[in-house]
């Protein structure tokens, strides 16, 4: 495998492990091309497309899609420039993804209500990165970014990639003691508050920690006695 595609390989084998802790899914092919629906526009015949995962939404009967650009730089290579043109390449193919016939039919669940959303996930692959990441999208122009009206993108930089990383190895680490202090997945979801005016309608459905709760301060993960008793964790 050449060089260039071992590093890029190593986004992609960091986010599977990490994502599949938090409980979204993969859903449809990996790594492909697909058409521009304005091309004009976009000034592209094609789309890539790294991974689509998904998971349903705590507040809201929707199932969200996250189209992923999976970025794995050296410290030398996160720049400004490189991360606006990532987040502006990344928000034209959310664009597309929201009226494709392709990307519908190779990433979306028959008879389900569903959002996209984008996210850009950098990487850093050689672990010294330790600048202010956030300074690389003062140049983002979130009004200049072709969006859907309503649409969202979301950007985790190496800070966040390596906060979450030691969630998921906290947790892992957790389940695989003797005597273990978490059960198995499958007793375990992520928290959502009960919000004033706002109920949460999929409680016992939507167990994944959404991308607003991956960015937010505090993850609380819950579980429930797997001998059926009525202790929650």
């Amino acid at each position: 495998m050449p060089e260039n595609d071992h590093i890029a390989r190593q986004a992609e084998l960091v986010a599977s492990e990490l994502f599949s802790e938090f409980f979204w899914e993969k859903v449809g092919p990996t790594n492909h091309d697909w058409p521009c629906e304005d091309q004009q526009r976009h000034e592209v015949k094609t789309h890539p497309c790294d991974v689509v995962y998904y998971y349903d939404e705590p507040y809201s009967p929707l199932r969200t899609y996250v189209h992923c650009d999976l970025k794995s730089y050296a410290k030398g290579t996160i720049q400004q420039a490189a991360v606006k043109a990532a987040a502006e390449s990344l928000a034209k193919q959310i664009a597309c993804a929201d009226r494709s016939d392709d990307w519908r039919r190779l990433h979306v669940h028959e008879h389900v209500t569903y959002s996209v959303c984008g996210l850009l996930f950098v990487y850093n692959h050689d672990g010294e990165y330790e600048a202010n990441f956030q300074s690389n999208l003062l140049g983002i122009d979130p009004e200049k970014l072709q969006l859907p009206k309503g649409a969202r993108l979301f950007v985790l930089g190496p800070k966040e990639i390596f906060w979450l990383d030691n969630i998921r190895s906290e947790v892992q680490r957790m389940r695989g003691k003797r005597v273990p202090d978490l059960p198995p997945p499958e007793y375990c979801s992520y928290f959502h508050p009960q919000l004033i005016r706002r109920a949460n309608l999929q409680a016992e459905k939507a167990k994944a920690a959404t991308l607003e709760t991956l960015t937010s301060p505090i993850i609380i993960l819950e579980h429930r006695d797997p001998r059926g008793g009525a202790n929650r964790g």
